[in-house]
């Protein structure tokens, strides 16, 4: 196999760290989007431009990743790093208020109990949510045994099926906060992709940033398709020349 062809990439089998933490797989190409700035000058008695210098070195990179996982969040946010183990961010298992939706027989008077315990903010509406019953007046309800009852006679037919929607404590829920804090999460970043002959091409930023918002989709099949733009900075303890970051390819 040729030199030429060994250093062929494979489309699909890229891989994006930051942080260490695998964020993806490549889903789509990697821009890569240098800033050069320069100026020129003249030097002694000479008509043209004979001296030119370059002032601004700038990097971005952006890549849309796929399978991006929940607990990979905070760091496609970007959420400064002394902040991971803080009150701002938080991965580890702690207490949520959570909205959850059921589904209902109400048969007589007879008390239908809830999934969850301790429930609060209760709407009990018709299935098409057009109707919207109320308290005390069509059903009844008891907040810490989350048990639902039934009034007689009111607009509730027995039998009928209903809608309760309600606010819970989850206990044991991973919260990934963010928003309002002004410093950035920086870090290693890696895009790592193979070539014909399974030897790893890599490149490898020393500090990189996320740079502008992203388009996350709820309302999608595969909801881990995600775009992320990255600011690549200068790591000013290394040599000129070596501190945006370096390509690499295995021997």
């Amino acid at each position: 196999m040729s030199q030429a062809t060994e250093k062929r990439h494979i489309k699909g089998l890229g891989e994006v760290y930051w942080n260490n933490v695998r964020l993806g797989s490549l889903m789509d190409e990697i821009k890569m989007s240098p800033a050069l700035e320069t100026v020129f000058r003249k030097e002694g008695n000479s008509t043209g431009k004979s001296i030119g210098r370059l002032v601004s070195d700038d990097l971005t990179v952006e890549c849309t990743i796929g399978d991006f996982k929940m607990e990979q969040w905070r760091y496609a946010i970007g959420v400064a790093p002394s902040l991971a183990s803080g009150s701002a961010v938080q991965s580890a298992s702690t207490s949520a208020v959570l909205r959850k939706s059921e589904e209902v027989q109400l048969i007589g008077t007879t008390a239908k109990t809830l999934s969850e315990a301790n429930i609060s903010n209760v709407i009990v509406s018709s299935l098409d949510f057009e109707t919207q019953h109320e308290v005390t007046t069509d059903y009844s309800i008891i907040s810490a045994t989350a048990t639902i009852t039934r009034v007689s006679g009111a607009g509730i037919v027995s039998g009928d099926y209903v809608n309760v929607t309600y606010d819970f404590t989850d206990s044991a829920a991973a919260i990934y906060n963010f928003g309002g804090k002004e410093q950035l999460f920086e870090a290693v970043l890696v895009v790592k992709c193979l070539t014909d002959n399974g030897k790893i091409w890599q490149l490898r930023c020393h500090r990189a940033v996320r740079d502008s918002g992203f388009d996350y989709s709820l309302m999608e099949n595969d909801f881990s398709k995600v775009t992320l733009k990255f600011q690549i900075l200068h790591d000013l303890t290394k040599v000129k020349g070596q501190q945006l970051g370096y390509w690499a390819l295995e021997a």
